[in-house]
């Protein structure tokens, strides 16, 4: 199902829903990153990030920017707590305006910015005031929905266990034709999907993969490739090509590895983890 973001009447909720996404925490350098939403049953007026109770939140985005959650209960917003769940259970709570997604990311009235706050042993309330003692600045990443065209985000690997995990993608003056993974040469590559399920990079130019070398770089510089379609985004925000998650990164010289979608003599698989671009910089 394709995701929607038409405008659509109050009358028509039920059809008016884009498709249910999650969410995870992220949250840099902190033992809250990636971790999913929680729904539980004992305080359904707050959320819980992590954590070991309940279930995980699944949501629905309506075109007023209301939400549901997966057992159709609205979602309150506590104007003297900031905590975010549940409306009560009495009808007496309407469920809260001004939720968005920006380029991959849940929004309230325009900010990205969530915190969990400490509310017990290894337990984080979800709240959009800051100010808690102990409290960690979160964004929520919206997970299992498909990611819309024109969306821009930047990769590192993703190898457990391997020195290149976490490692960003590079793009490199000298060699435009394949892009580095990790290393010391070049600045991070920014990506963009198109509406054709091609890639161009920050500069306008289209993302080519080698038949030959499987290598993947820049289309050449006098026109004589065209981008290549067959992009997509996963719903745990993975790059895909033609459907698979796989990449290599292949040994080019000391502390220097090139992206390639096929194996090579002392390759290391990888997966390339997708960090979208909104309007605050992130860090390189």
């Amino acid at each position: 199902m394709k995701f929607s973001y038409a405008l659509l009447g109050l009358t028509a909720l039920a059809s008016a829903a884009a498709d249910s996404f999650g969410l995870r925490a992220k949250a840099a350098g902190s033992a809250l990153d990636n971790t999913p939403i929680y729904k539980v049953d004992s305080h359904p007026h707050v959320f819980s990030v992590a954590g070991n109770e309940g279930v995980e939140l699944s949501l629905t985005l309506y075109s007023d920017g209301t939400m549901t959650d997966q057992t159709g209960r609205g979602v309150y917003v506590d104007p003297n707590t900031g905590e975010v769940g549940n409306v009560d259970p009495f009808g007496q709570q309407a469920n809260s305006k001004n939720f968005g997604i920006n380029n991959g990311y849940l929004t309230y009235k325009g900010s990205e910015d969530f915190y969990a706050c400490p509310s017990g042993p290894n337990k984080w309330s979800l709240t959009v005031k800051g100010g808690c003692t102990g409290g960690t600045q979160i964004m929520l990443q919206v997970c299992g929905a498909p990611v819309p065209p024109l969306s821009t985000f930047w990769l590192s690997a993703d190898a457990p266990s391997s020195p290149l995990d976490g490692k960003n993608i590079y793009k490199v003056d000298s060699h435009p034709h394949v892009f580095s993974v990790a290393g010391n040469e070049g600045s991070t590559l920014y990506v963009t999907l198109q509406s054709d399920s091609s890639l161009v990079d920050s500069t306008g130019r289209g993302v080519y993969v080698d038949p030959n070398t499987g290598e993947v770089g820049n289309v050449d510089p006098f026109g004589q490739q065209a981008a290549l379609k067959g992009w997509s985004v996963t719903s745990d925000n993975h790059l895909a090509w033609l459907g698979s998650v796989s990449f290599n990164a292949c040994p080019s010289g000391p502390n220097k590895w090139s992206l390639s979608v096929k194996g090579c003599t002392g390759n290391t698989g990888i997966k390339l983890s997708t960090h979208f671009v909104t309007h605050r910089k992130r860090s390189e």
